[in-house]
């Protein structure tokens, strides 16, 4: 698995932290700018994928308010 940026590099770690449990999903939310239930989201892909799972388009974007 490549990973194009560090970006990408620290959101696996940030997840793999919330999935060993070392890090809660609200801190790992504060950590990447998004809210708890998207973290959640990533957690589940994360194992279903692994590493592969939380990729570039399941980033943490705000949401459109249009």
């Amino acid at each position: 698995m490549r990973f194009s940026s560090r970006g990408e590099i620290e959101r696996v770690k940030i997840i793999e932290a919330v999935v060993q449990l070392r890090l809660t999903v609200v801190l790992a939310a504060e950590r990447l700018s998004c809210v708890s239930r998207q973290v959640s989201r990533l957690v589940r892909r994360y194992e279903a994928a692994g590493p592969a799972g939380p990729s570039r388009s399941s980033v943490c974007k705000p949401w459109n308010m249009s």
